[in-house]
Formats: C-alpha cells, structure tokens, sequence
C-alpha cells in the first residue's frame, strides 16, 4: 500500500520559503485492530518526513501530548476542535487526522490535513 500526499506552493521556488511544520495524529481505528490503524499512521508520517518539504513533529511529542491530555487512545481526537487544539500545542501548522477501516480485504483510508490556523481549509 502506498501513502502520500504532495503539497508545494506553485509559484515560489523550495529554496525561498521556510517549511511548513505538520503533525500527524493516531488514526481512528474501525473495523481493524488499532495497531493497524496506528501502523498506517506512522506510515504517513514517515512519508511526510522523506518528501523534504516539511518539519514534521516527532511521533514521541504527539504520543506525550495525548497522554498528557487524556486522549492516548487511538481515535479520541478526531474532531476539528480537538485537533485544531493539538495541532496549537504542538506549534504545527497542519495537522493529519484520519481513521482505517476494512471493506472485504481492501483497507479504507481516510485522510485529512487540516491548517490549524483555519481548520475549514484542508490541503488534501
């Protein structure tokens, strides 16, 4: 399974801007056992981390701030509120939410980059 999503602001070359940093939360896990759901998390992140184009917020942080907060469990913070305000915490820009589930034995991934800043925008 591949995951990625690529994001570059057209007009303006890498060299002149500084990156944008993201986080990405633990997905909402239905129908699959949660480590699957976390597994294809991590995925993302990882693959935000190899395209180069942004700062991306370790997973520890995250992991320490849901702690902290009460929301360790894999899919407590999907709402728009509740990430907006991780994503504050965090000093992240965007953040990545999302939840796995299965339909036959095809994974069903849904994804969402949302910029904290205006979490009615979302970049992919």
């Amino acid at each position: 399974m591949t995951l990625f999503c690529y994001w570059t602001p057209a007009a303006a070359q890498e060299d002149q801007l500084p990156k944008l940093t993201i986080a990405v939360l633990p997905f909402e896990a239905t129908g699959v056992q949660p480590c699957e759901a976390v597994s294809l998390s991590k995925r993302l992140h990882s693959g935000l981390v190899q395209t180069g184009q942004f700062r991306v917020v370790e997973i520890e942080r995250v992991d320490d701030l849901l702690r902290e907060m009460g929301l360790q469990q894999t899919g407590a913070c999907t709402d728009a509120e509740c990430v907006v305000q991780v994503g504050n915490m965090l000093g992240a820009r965007w953040m990545g939410a999302g939840s796995v589930g299965l339909v036959g034995k095809t994974y069903i991934v849904d994804v969402r980059v949302m910029d904290v800043e205006s979490p009615t925008h979302k970049l992919c």
